[in-house]
C-alpha cells in the first residue's frame, strides 16, 4: 500500500521540530479479532456425599477486558434430585439429596465468543473420592 506522508517543519527558538503526519490504514472487520475469555473452575472439595456443601468458583478474564458474564447450569442430575444451583457471581453451591451423577457446567462470555469447563461428579450416600 502506498502511503503519502505530509511533513512539517517548525521553527521555535533554537529547537528544530520535524512533525510527519501519515494515515492510518482503515481497518476492516476482518482485522480486528476478540478473542474468548480465558476460564478456570475450582471446588472446595474432592469429596462428595449426600447433604454436604459443593462450592464451585470461577476465575474468568477477557483478552480485550471486555467484560465477562459467567452462566453456571446443571446439565445432569439424579431423576429423583431436586438440588438447585445457588449463585453468587463467580461462585455457585450445590447442597446434592440424592446419591449418583451431577453435572455442573460454567460459561465465560464476553458477548462475541465463550468458553465452558464441565464439571462431572459421583455423590455417594458414604464417602466418594472422585
Amino acid at each position: 500500500m502506498n502511503k503519502k506522508c505530509s511533513f512539517s517543519l517548525f521553527i521555535v527558538g533554537a529547537m528544530v521540530l520535524l512533525v510527519t503526519a501519515c494515515p492510518q490504514p482503515a481497518m476492516d472487520d476482518d482485522s480486528v479479532k476478540n478473542s474468548p475469555p480465558s476460564l478456570s473452575v475450582w471446588m472446595n472439595t474432592t469429596v462428595y456425599r449426600v447433604g454436604s456443601s459443593i462450592v464451585f468458583t470461577a476465575n474468568a478474564n477477557d483478552p480485550e477486558r471486555q467484560a465477562v458474564e459467567l452462566i453456571w447450569r446443571h446439565t445432569k442430575k439424579p431423576s429423583s434430585s431436586t438440588a438447585v444451583l445457588l449463585t453468587n457471581g463467580n461462585t455457585t453451591e450445590l447442597n446434592p439429596d440424592f446419591p449418583g451423577e451431577y453435572t455442573i457446567v460454567c460459561t465465560a462470555s464476553d458477548g462475541e465468543e465463550a468458553v465452558m469447563i464441565v464439571k462431572d461428579l459421583i455423590v455417594d450416600v458414604g464417602l466418594f473420592k472422585l
